[in-house]
């Protein structure tokens, strides 16, 4: 029972909005830009080894299409892929639209 109200002045002191601080966001935007590295350079290294875009989509769980966009940027980039080039490219139109 006590916890309960000690909860309910919690939020209401908060007003619902601890998890709506800029720190979060920038963590949030830096774990999906990691994600999105780590793809590439999973991507990069399955090209490397001569795969296709149907068998690294397959191997990866990710849809085609996906694979595609990231695979002709990175075509680009052989033999020495650089995954942070890559991954500007991919991004420019959507930095540029912000």
């Amino acid at each position: 029972m006590k916890q309960d109200n000690v909860q309910k002045k919690v939020g209401d002191v908060m007003g619902g909005k601890v998890l709506d601080l800029p720190e979060f966001r920038i963590y949030d935007q830096g774990k999906a830009e990691g994600s999105e590295l780590k793809l590439i350079q999973m991507i990069c290294r399955k090209m490397e080894k001569g795969k296709t875009i149907a068998i690294i989509a397959e191997e990866l769980e990710e849809k085609e299409d996906e694979i595609k966009k990231i695979y002709d940027i990175a075509l680009k980039y052989a033999p020495n892929y650089d995954s942070e080039q890559i991954y500007a490219e991919l991004n420019k139109d959507k930095v540029s639209s912000n």
